[in-house]
């Protein structure tokens, strides 16, 4: 699977999704917008996936590039669509 699109549902967590997708190495996109998981907690929303699916290159609408997770992992930037080179 490469693209998850599970927005406006109802999931509390993010740890009860992020477990089961860790794995999925081919996962490139995650929608989870207006879950309550992102609506209660903004401000770390990303920043706790980018952690959680290092493989993912987008999330919800904005694409995502993590540098040295492994190492650091508060080490990453957000990058509007309008300036990715596809």
């Amino acid at each position: 699977m490469a693209h998850l699109q599970i927005n406006d549902n109802a999931i509390p967590n993010l740890n009860d999704v992020t477990p089961q997708l860790a794995h999925l190495k081919n996962l490139q996109t995650v929608y989870l917008e207006g879950n309550p998981c992102q609506k209660s907690d903004m401000a770390n929303y990303r920043r706790k996936l980018i952690i959680a699916l290092p493989q993912v290159s987008q999330i919800d609408a904005t694409c995502v590039k993590s540098f040295g997770l492994d190492n650091h992992p508060t080490d990453s930037i957000v990058l509007p669509h309008r300036f990715v080179k596809l």
